[in-house]
Formats: C-alpha cells, sequence, structure tokens
C-alpha cells in the first residue's frame, strides 16, 4: 500500500518537474541570450588575462627551481666558505648562460661579500664581470624570486641562500641566477599562450597601478594593461594584452553557461521533488540512514530503532535479528580463527602470528625470545587403546598443567595433534629450562594423583632465537631438538624395562 502511494507521487511530481524545467529553461536561456552578452564577454576576457598574468609570473621565477637545486649542494656550501674556489669556474661558463638565456649570475659568501659576479652578452658570447654596485642590488632580497630594475633594465632573478645537501647547515650566502625581460620573453609568451601580450612601458608610474584590471573594449578587440612593480623602485613594467572579440568562443561560453544553468535548475527542481515526498519516505529514509551508519562503522552493536507495527516495522524486526545472528556468528568465526576448540589456547595460525610478531620485535628492541617445542608422549597409543576420549581429555590435562607453569606474559599455542608451542619474550634458554622442569615436576606431581588410566609424559625441544633465523628454520631446528628429546626418553623407558627384566 505505502509503495503505491509513492509511485502516484512520484508520478504527480514527475510530470510537474518536466513541465517546469522546460517552462524554465526556455525562458532563462532567452533571458541569457538577451542580456548575458556582455557578462560572458567580460569572464572570457578575464579568464584569458589570468592566463596571461599566471605566464608572466612564471616567467619571473622560471630560474627559481634551479637556483634552489643549486643552493642545496655541499660543494656549493663549501664554496661560499671559501673550500671550494673553483666552483665557479668548473660550473658556470658562457655555455651555461646559453643554456639557461641568463644575463647575470652572483655568488656571495657567508658575509655577504661577493665571490663571484658576471654578465654575459650574448651578442658577442663574451663573459664580463659585474659592477659590484649593480651585484650588491640583490643582497635586499634574499629567498626570493622578483622583478628590479638594474641599469634601466627590467631584470627577472630568483635568489636563495645556500645549505649543505642534506639541509642541515645553516642557510648562508646567497646565489642568484637573472635575466633581463625582454620583447623576446613576451614573444614566447605570447606563443605558448596564443595572445599577444606587449611589454609597453619599462618605467611606468607604479602609483597607476590597481588590482582592478581596466579592459578597454572596441568593435574588433580589447585591450587589458597589467602591471609588474619593481621590487627596488616606486615604478612598473606596463604590459598590454590584446584579446580578439571571437564571437565563436562567446557561443561556446554561452552554451556552456546555459549546462549550467540547466544544471542548477534540475538541481532545484529535484530539491522540490524531495521536499514533496520527504513526508512519505521520512521513515524509509531513516532506515537507509541507520542501516548505512552500520554498514560503515562495523558496529554491531547498534539496531534499527523505527517506531511503527507496520511492514516498516517488520522490516526493523527482520533487519535487527539478522544482526543478531551476523553478531554471534562472528563471535563464533573469531573464537574459531582464533583459539583451539578442544583447548582453548591459540590454535596454529594465531600462535604462529604471533611469534612472527616476537620476532620482528626481537629483532628491533633486541630483547630475547625462546621457544618451547612440545610433544604429547604415547597419545596415539592411549586413542588406541583407551580411545579417543581420553586421547582428548590426555591433551586438555597436559594443556592445563602447561597453563598453570607459564607466565602470563608467555604464549601458548596447540600446532595440530599432539604438539604445542610454548613462546617465552624477554626469556633466555637457561630460564625456559626452569621452566620446563617445573613443568614436568608438576606432570609428575598429576601422574600421582591426578587417578587417570594413562601417564602425562611430555617431550620438549627449547632454542633461544639467534637474530638471523626464519620462523620456519627457528620452529624446525627446536622441532629437531624436541625429537632428540625424545629418542632419550623413549631409550630411558626402554632401559627401564631391561632392568626390571
Amino acid at each position: 500500500m505505502i509503495l503505491v502511494k509513492l509511485r502516484k507521487k512520484l508520478v504527480i511530481f514527475s510530470i510537474s518537474y518536466f513541465t517546469l524545467s522546460v517552462l524554465l529553461l526556455g525562458y532563462l536561456l532567452n533571458l541569457s541570450i538577451v542580456k548575458g552578452y556582455n557578462q560572458l564577454e567580460t569572464k572570457q576576457f578575464n579568464w584569458e588575462i589570468e592566463r596571461v598574468i599566471t605566464g608572466t609570473q612564471q616567467l619571473i621565477r622560471s630560474q627559481e627551481i634551479l637556483v634552489k637545486d643549486w643552493s642545496k649542494w655541499t660543494d656549493a656550501y663549501e664554496y661560499v666558505h671559501g673550500q671550494n674556489p673553483d666552483f665557479a669556474t668548473d660550473n658556470v661558463d658562457g655555455i651555461f648562460f646559453e643554456d639557461q638565456q641568463l644575463d647575470y649570475v652572483c655568488f656571495f659568501d657567508a658575509s655577504d661579500q661577493i665571490v663571484y659576479a658576471k654578465e654575459y652578452d650574448h651578442t658577442t658570447k663574451v663573459l664580463n664581470d659585474l659592477d659590484p654596485k649593480l651585484a650588491m642590488s640583490f643582497l635586499e632580497f634574499k629567498d626570493q624570486s622578483n622583478l628590479i630594475q638594474l641599469g634601466g633594465q627590467p631584470v627577472a632573478f630568483s635568489a636563495y641562500q645556500v645549505t649543505d645537501s642534506e639541509g642541515l647547515k645553516e642557510h648562508e650566502g646567497l646565489f642568484v641566477f637573472a635575466f633581463v625581460l625582454r620583447d623576446k620573453h613576451f614573444e614566447t609568451l605570447s606563443s605558448e599562450l596564443k595572445e599577444n601580450i606587449i611589454l609597453s612601458d619599462l618605467r611606468a608610474e607604479q602609483a597607476v597601478v590597481t588590482e582592478q584590471i581596466e579592459i578597454k573594449s572596441s568593435e574588433n578587440q580589447s585591450v587589458a594593461e597589467y602591471y609588474m612593480p619593481y621590487a627596488n623602485e616606486k615604478l612598473a613594467v606596463k604590459i598590454e594584452i590584446y584579446l580578439e572579440n571571437d564571437v565563436r568562443k562567446l557561443g561556446q561560453k554561452m552554451i556552456r553557461n546555459a549546462s549550467l544553468l540547466f544544471v542548477g535548475i534540475f538541481i532545484i527542481l529535484n530539491f522540490i521533488m524531495y521536499l514533496g515526498v520527504k513526508h512519505s519516505v521520512v521513515r524509509i529514509l531513516k532506515i537507509s540512514e541507520d542501516v548505512s551508519k552500520i554498514s560503515h562503522s562495523r558496529d554491531l552493536n547498534r539496531r534499527l530503532d523505527i517506531k511503527g507495527k507496520d511492514e516498516l516495522g517488520m522490516l526493523r524486526d527482520d533487519i535487527n535479528f539478522m544482526l543478531n545472528k551476523i553478531e554471534h556468528m562472528n563471535r563464533q568465526l573469531t573464537e574459531y580463527a582464533t583459539f583451539d576448540l578442544l583447548t582453548g589456547i591459540l590454535n596454529r595460525r594465531s600462535g604462529l602470528e604471533r611469534l612472527e610478531k616476537l620476532i620482528a620485535a626481537s629483532n628491533e628492541n633486541n630483547f630475547e625470545l625462546t621457544i618451547c617445542y612440545i610433544d604429547i608422549n604415547d597419545l596415539k597409543l592411549v586413542n588406541d587403546e583407551l580411545g579417543h576420549t581420553y586421547g582428548d581429555q590426555l591433551i586438555t590435562d597436559i594443556t592445563e598443567c602447561i597453563s598453570r607453569c607459564i607466565r602470563s606474559t608467555d604464549s601458548f599455542c596447540r600446532l595440530g595433534g599432539d604438539e604445542f608451542l610454548i613462546i617465552f619474550p624477554y626469556c633466555n634458554e637457561k630460564q625456559s629450562h626452569e621452566m620446563l622442569l617445573r613443568l614436568r615436576e608438576d606432570l609428575e606431581h598429576f601422574n600421582l594423583t591426578g587417578h587417570r588410566p594413562y601417564q602425562l609424559s611430555i617431550s620438549a625441544g627449547i632454542l633461544e632465537y639467534d637474530g638471523q633465523m626464519t620462523i620456519d628454520e627457528f620452529l624446525e631446528v627446536c622441532d629437531s631438538k624436541m625429537y632428540v628429546d625424545k629418542k632419550q626418553i623413549k631409550a630411558m623407558k626402554n632401559s627401564d624395562i631391561k632392568n626390571h627384566l
């Protein structure tokens, strides 16, 4: 009954949604075509200008990565401290200036004294000394990339202090890579950005610089002016950006905005539809929300709390019953995956996982780690002569004796059948043998007082971890020692029988 009502409501709201969407979309699209042209044009221009501004800033910072790389170099650090005098001549020459398109390279020592200052003439291919007064201008601008006026020319530079390759030494000295900002740079930038960019004025008054970029538009072209202030002068470089009024691009922009507008309308109408059906489906949403919380948090202690005795109430009861069953099964699976069903101690998988973690911890923290490999003697004989019930009883009796004798910090697991493993962290082989002696005494006491139709007896091998063995090697060697002990016990038993005869 509930689903039928929901379908009717959804049909009504769907029809209303479609009709209103078509009418509203048609109206808004028409409104966009008539009144939105200027806004689209301005946004298009602003986007183009932002690309140019970003490209110009990247041009100024073009040497930053190279300077930073050089400034984190042990050879460079030694150079600014006078320990590597050939550094500059070995690494900087005319080819370097050509490859990096540099005009100036300056190195300052830890006392901010010039140790290298050169300028390169790209026309004559000659490397000359840079006027020290001009070179000292860079000292005001440490650890930055910027634009200054140097010798009447706009110079883009990156200047960073020097440390060693590991970055452990104090930042000292200064490495500067710089180049004169020329028309060719903006010609390259124009080609890359597919824009018409002109370096208009090198000494524009900085007072005219504002955050707003004014666009002067004509019928076919628009011009935007962008100012880059010098860091050392109250002047700026003026850049003019010429933008074509491309109607096709503006049309595409308008269509894109129309699409976004349609998405907005869809969201609004979808929200209206949601409000219309919310009252009817609020309880279903509550069930979905609660189930989602349980699913994501994996908290099986949560239960659905939905009021009512209708179909949703029945669904609530069924889900809660299912959660109870899952919770119970998870507890059982955890126990089966971790503990041995007969003895209640760790099973083989859990025991070996714990041993592997302790081996890793021992290697990391350098503490002693010892294991004891145990095999129950004559279990097969008990099973064959007395039955498996007594065999299981024998296993649990020995398990209880061992559990009484080990420490709370030790780990005890059943490897399978009649084989067990005890893990002694922070314990050496001698201390483990003392525990084994106590265990044998406890078994002997049990044999005298336990009134069982069998005797408790074990064979054991003890081995201390040497920091080198793998877990398989560790267990294999310890297992071998256990079999040596088993042979010795068997030999002693045979000797006692012969003496008795």
